[in-house]
């Protein structure tokens, strides 16, 4: 039997539209913040400290979950939980710790830039240069 994390499937939806996917195992398994509303708890002082995000990367993290809340309250409107008396589901997805990014191999992975690194020359640079700066 493998073992694993449950996390809501909106919160990972918000990780990796956020490319904070990386955080994945400091936030969900190590901070045990499993659900979207576990973030109202969390100052971004402790998510600085404990996770070593930078203060944009905590903003835009912030911003994403409550558009994710506004449109899950939104799709969940008024007349459609009357007549239903199942319980409130939430999705979630189950991780296992061969799932989760190792930060290890984090720094292995090729970066996505737009110059390649053998194309960068001193010439290269002299004339790019000239061209944005005059």
């Amino acid at each position: 039997m493998e073992s694993g994390v449950y996390i809501e499937e909106a919160l990972l939806e918000v990780l990796k539209e956020t490319d904070l996917i990386s955080f994945q195992r400091k936030l969900c398994v190590e901070l045990q913040l499993l659900r979207l509303e576990h973030f109202n708890h969390v100052t971004d002082d402790e998510l600085k400290s404990y996770t070593g995000l930078s203060q944009p990367a905590i903003r835009r993290l912030r911003l994403a979950i409550t558009e994710k809340k506004k449109k899950a309250k939104k799709s969940k409107g008024l007349f459609s939980t009357i007549g239903r008396k199942e319980a409130k589901e939430i999705s979630k997805v189950m991780l296992t710790p061969n799932a989760l990014p190792d930060p290890a191999l984090s720094t292995d992975k090729p970066t996505t830039c737009l110059i390649a690194k053998d194309q960068v020359s001193r010439r290269f640079i002299e004339a790019l240069s000239f061209q944005l700066f005059g």
